[in-house]
């Protein structure tokens, strides 16, 4: 974890190759619809996202950036997620948002935050990631 440290922010999407390409594509699909639609929460979610960069992911309380398993978190913004998990550094990866429309997050979104999160740690283990700033 980023432990009070600054970090480096990443919006991912793993892409199935010989190597793993990240792209900001499906994260950014999903800002796109929200700045247009929830305005406020990306407003809310900028200032997290800004916050872990200068201070690492201790600056955040639960309700901002809850662990739900396995290492995964989502960042929390009204009814809006936004998966994420870190890397031994403490960077964060951002996966891809959803609307939380129950108590419990699907397990369609969690399989989805565990491909993303395999496919960047098996990229950085073999120092093959491209990352798209």
């Amino acid at each position: 974890m980023a432990n009070g440290k600054a970090c480096a922010i990443y919006a991912t999407v793993a892409r199935p190759r010989g190597k793993v390409g990240i792209a900001q594509s499906l994260f950014e699909d999903f800002w796109f619809e929200l700045d247009g639609t929830h305005p406020h929460d990306v407003s809310v979610l900028q200032g997290f996202f800004d916050n872990v960069v200068k201070d690492g992911t201790r600056c955040l309380q639960r309700h901002q950036y809850k662990h739900l398993k396995n290492g995964n978190y989502e960042f929390r913004s009204g009814t809006v997620r936004i998966g994420a998990f870190e890397d031994d550094r403490g960077n964060v990866y951002l996966s891809h948002g959803w609307f939380k429309a129950t108590e419990k997050t699907e397990h369609v979104d969690i399989g989805l935050l565990n491909c993303v999160r395999s496919d960047v740690t098996l990229a950085l283990n073999q120092k093959t990631l491209l990352v798209e700033e």
